[in-house]
């Protein structure tokens, strides 16, 4: 059976991967890969954990499945197995790159475990990426600890990476912890900004009922897309302004833009509101 027939169906893939193993033959990488992204696609991650033995007994423990591994211990409901196994994982790999490095921080991040997350980042042999700088800030301010985040980008990120994306992910994680104020005061010293920040900054203010301030930010944007478009329309909706909503679609078509899903969505509510 193809790999790609076997990802259709989890379940199945479950049962021929137990049937594989018990006739002695092994599947390779590529129909792991498969098995282990549906898993992760479907919601269902600790389906990856039980996979994994299977895996590690063939010795498949390649750069290409290790990251999915991690997402799994990552997101996985049994969240004490899955640490322990990210770290087992992580150690008997014969070799890492930085793609591994970053996966097992982020993994780490993801559980709430910041110090293990830090440890490992100084521990850290090979050179760090913007990836890992963001998965390290956004990491931080996303729990709760803005300032160290804060003091992270400012005293050790080098200068030729903080570009526009290293600031947004510090923006977007003050955001997400509802440290606003913070995330103004980082947002007005980004030497340049992308759509993503400004929507980051129109759902931080709507999230907290400020939908006043929110235009004001929106109004700021000197060219809009239809992501900037959705957060105004969509924070006017969530917090009851129904006509500001209706009338700033209305001028969204006007000015050319055509309606996505998101976009619908919201307008359906409206007028049947």
């Amino acid at each position: 059976m193809g790999t790609t027939k076997l990802a259709q169906n989890p379940r199945q893939a479950i049962r021929i991967v137990e049937d594989i193993t018990k006739n002695n033959s092994n599947l390779n990488q590529p129909s792991w890969s498969y098995i282990l992204r549906n898993h992760l696609s479907q919601g269902t991650p600790d389906q990856v954990l039980y996979l994994h033995t299977q895996i590690r007994q063939q010795g498949l423990y390649s750069l290409g499945l290790v990251p999915l591994i991690f997402k799994a211990c990552a997101s996985a409901s049994a969240q004490t197995y899955g640490k322990s196994l990210h770290a087992e994982v992580f150690d008997e790999m014969p070799e890492r790159n930085v793609v591994i490095w970053n996966a097992m921080i982020g993994g780490y991040l993801k559980n709430g475990d910041r110090e293990s997350a830090l440890y490992l980042f100084e521990k850290m042999p090979i050179g760090r990426n913007s990836v890992t700088w963001i998965e390290m800030i956004d990491g931080f301010a996303k729990s709760g600890d803005t300032l160290r985040a804060t003091r992270q980008f400012f005293d050790k990120v080098p200068l030729e990476l903080r570009n526009v994306v290293t600031w947004t992910a510090m923006v977007d994680g003050c955001n997400a912890n509802g440290q606003l104020e913070a995330a103004r005061e980082i947002f007005e010293m980004m030497p340049e900004r992308n759509y993503f920040v400004w929507s980051s900054m129109i759902s931080g203010f709507c999230k907290r009922g400020d939908v006043k301030e929110a235009r004001i930010f929106f109004d700021r944007i000197p060219v809009r897309n239809l992501v900037n478009w959705n957060s105004m329309i969509s924070g006017y909706a969530q917090n009851g302004f129904c006509e500001e909503a209706l009338e700033l679609f209305r001028r969204m078509q006007n000015e050319g833009f055509e309606p996505d899903e998101v976009t619908s969505q919201v307008f359906y509510l409206l007028v049947h509101s």
